[in-house]
């Protein structure tokens, strides 16, 4: 990112643009910086783009320090480029959040199962309030006889996590897993066209994975694989839960993939 020379005169009103790799920058895409005589220094304006626009910004490893200011669905987050790395890292993100949400699946081999949820609010939240639904093969609200639900309790503390699996799970030391589902009425044990609900005890839905009524066979589509044998994570970028089921929050990793589980 090239500065223009900015002057801060006291008695003028300044005003400089300043671009991305560029010194005539397009208006649509600029840095102001402005100074006035009766308010002072008016800050600075980090363009404002979506993440197929940042995507599109040519960089290079001399582009070390470019910012923006990324528009996602459900909130916008400052980045800057790393040069070292060639990656866009996140500086930080407005948090409207108010509610947890799923963060990953696991749907590995046997009895691997995971869900990871995570508290992306200011506060400590109750999860006696909440509870774990899985319909079999696309199946609806309310419960029936072989579906799961899983009653939560605990707690998560401010930008936790917080580990649900099966007791027969064999991937992760105990030491790792905040809740184990005991083998039972009610097991862990969903498949890839099993539809995953994080709800409240009244049955309202706050996150989801998959689409009730609906059986997709094999799996649901996410990030060029389907959710049988395969484990989703929740792009870092989303911070609100989706009642409906949205496959460009996830990304998709391999299976018997736990490396991310704890972590957010």
């Amino acid at each position: 990112m090239k500065l223009t020379s900015l002057f801060f005169l006291s008695a003028l009103t300044l005003s400089a643009q300043v671009g991305i790799n560029t010194t005539n920058p397009n208006p649509a895409a600029v840095l102001e910086v402005e100074a006035q005589q009766t308010i002072g220094f008016g800050g600075l304006q980090i363009p404002l783009v979506t993440p197929t626009q940042r995507d599109l910004i040519n960089t290079s490893i001399s582009s070390d320090g470019v910012l923006v200011y990324v528009d996602y669905t459900t909130n916008q987050c400052l980045e800057i480029y790393d040069g070292i790395t060639d990656a866009w890292q996140q500086i930080t993100c407005a948090n409207n959040a108010t509610d947890l949400l799923i963060s990953e699946y696991v749907e590995a081999d046997a009895d691997n199962k995971f869900i990871e949820l995570y508290n992306p609010t200011s506060n400590t939240i109750d999860l006696s309030n909440y509870k774990i639904i899985i319909l079999r093969n696309g199946g609806t609200l309310p419960v029936n006889g072989t579906d799961r639900e899983i009653f939560l309790t605990g707690t998560i503390a401010p930008n936790a996590t917080f580990v649900i699996a099966s007791s027969l799970q064999t991937l992760l030391p105990v030491i790792d897993v905040d809740f184990i589902v005991p083998a039972g009425l009610n097991p862990l044990d969903f498949g890839g066209n099993d539809p995953v609900l994080l709800t409240d005890s009244s049955n309202t839905i706050i996150d989801i994975i998959g689409i009730p009524g609906t059986d997709p066979g094999s799996g649901y589509a996410v990030d060029g694989t389907i959710t049988e044998n395969a484990t989703i994570r929740r792009n870092t970028s989303i911070s609100l839960p989706n009642a409906t089921w949205t496959p460009l929050e996830w990304s998709a990793f391999p299976n018997n993939d736990v490396s991310g589980l704890g972590t957010r």
